[in-house]
This record gives structure tokens, C-alpha cells and sequence, in this order.
């Protein structure tokens, strides 16, 4: 029972962490494309 609540909990993360990525990588770009659009 442990064993599955630890690969659960690896998983939530695993999936946290891309949204993560994702969402700072979206952010980048839209900031850095603004800026080019203004100069």
C-alpha cells in the first residue's frame, strides 16, 4: 500500500512539475515576444 501511495505521489509530481515547466516556458515567451514587438 505504500509502495502505490509513493508512485502516486511520484506521478503528481512528475505532472506538477511539467505544468511548472510549461507554464514558466509559456510566460517567457509571451514576455520576450512583447518585447521584441515593442522595439
Amino acid at each position: 500500500m505504500g509502495i502505490g501511495k509513493r508512485k502516486n505521489l511520484e506521478k503528481v509530481l512528475r505532472i506538477t512539475f511539467n505544468f511548472l515547466r510549461f507554464t514558466y516556458l509559456s510566460t517567457f515567451y509571451l514576455v520576450y515576444n512583447n518585447n521584441y514587438v515593442e522595439y
